[in-house]
């Protein structure tokens, strides 16, 4: 039975992507039966199987202390425990473990559009990101785009890269394609979500009918980024709903939306997207990063600095039922892409294969 470790820490954020991500992982891997399991950085409530052994971080450390403390910590623990291979799911391992290493890496928006982060999170990544992938074994990249984007930023990890796709963690009832009473947008509010133009797109969509289907932003905030003030100047505060939903809530949204608009100017990924195709919906997305490759036919897209080539497409896909019924359609075939269990396959195997390097005696790193 091998004794895989992971950095844990995103568990503390369920509703983050990462978040989201490991712990669908976690589900699917424990159901594998034969890996052990150990968590280390979260709290015993925050783990979502029974069974594996849980380390907690002996102090509630503010955030960046709590990444020191993981470089300390994390080797230790595993040294310990015996670990066969370490993994983590969010750009950074702990550089000085001596033990075989993967590591998903979900973006290199840190690289490719820093100014898109605040301060703290781009000082992160361009510290613990580039060690990290020079020093894993194995390095699961979430798209084609992103692990081309890593090959660009560490020459040398081509022949250790390997793409994984997620997959949604929303399981809706089969249901014909249908429409909905509203447009919604799916995302954390930040800069690289390009919120501004989907709101101007919108105010152009909007001015072309008398009672236009209202715009749903769902999503929580990010501190400094203020778009009240625009959704006022806009004068559409009317038509403009921001929300924060649970599990339960969200799923609701995607049911009952009429179609998702997504037009982040980077995305190493694109989740709002398959799991809006999951429920059979069309999808509107910029054609940046990965969001062409993952929306594939189920998808519109545009240029994300073109708020009114935006608000064509909207308009378009609102006033031409063929349209809407054949991409919907098509987000159901496109959506049996996208496996949780194809995707803890992957990474079990990739365990099996670290191990099998470390017993050889090569590749060492």
């Amino acid at each position: 039975m091998l004794r895989v470790a992971i950095d844990a820490r995103p568990l503390a954020h369920p509703h983050t992507g990462i978040g989201r991500y490991l712990s669908q992982l976690l589900k699917h891997l424990h159901a594998e039966g034969d890996l052990r399991l150990f968590l280390y950085g979260a709290r015993p409530d925050q783990v979502p199987i029974q069974g594996p052994v849980v380390r907690s971080l002996p102090l509630p450390y503010p955030r960046a202390l709590s990444h020191l403390a993981g470089q300390i910590y994390f080797p230790v623990w595993a040294a310990r425990d015996r670990i066969d291979v370490f993994w983590s799911p969010r750009h950074h391992l702990p550089l000085l473990t001596n033990k075989p290493c993967i590591l998903t890496v979900h973006d290199t928006v840190a690289f490719d559009a820093p100014q898109t982060l605040p301060l703290g999170n781009r000082l992160l990544e361009w510290a613990l990101m580039r060690p990290s992938i020079n020093k894993a074994r194995r390095i699961v990249a979430v798209s084609n785009y992103t692990k081309g984007r890593i090959e660009a930023l560490c020459s040398g990890s081509a022949s250790r890269l390997s793409t994984s796709y997620e997959a949604s963690f929303l399981t809706p009832a089969a249901s014909s394609p249908r429409r909905g009473d509203f447009i919604l947008f799916v995302g954390t509010l930040q800069p690289r979500k390009n919120l501004s133009t989907l709101l101007r797109a919108y105010q152009a969509f909007a001015a072309h009918y008398p009672n236009p289907k209202p715009l749903v932003i769902a999503g929580a905030p990010t501190r400094g980024y203020d778009l009240v003030n625009l959704v006022n100047s806009l004068e559409i505060a009317e038509r403009v709903r921001f929300v924060r939903p649970d599990d339960t809530a969200l799923a609701e949204l995607y049911d009952n939306c009429d179609f998702v608009v997504l037009p982040s100017i980077d995305e190493g990924f694109g989740l709002p997207i398959v799991e809006a195709m999951a429920y059979d919906k069309p999808v509107i997305a910029a054609n940046a990063g990965a969001l062409p490759e993952i929306g594939g036919g189920a998808g519109l897209y545009f240029d994300p600095d073109q708020p009114t080539e935006l608000a064509r497409l909207m308009q378009s896909l609102s006033d031409d039922p063929e349209l809407y019924l054949r991409l919907s359609r098509q987000a159901r075939m496109e959506s049996r892409r996208f496996s949780w269990q194809t995707a803890a396959a992957q990474l079990t195997d990739l365990f099996k294969q670290c191990t099998a390097v470390s017993a050889a005696g090569t590749e060492p790193r």
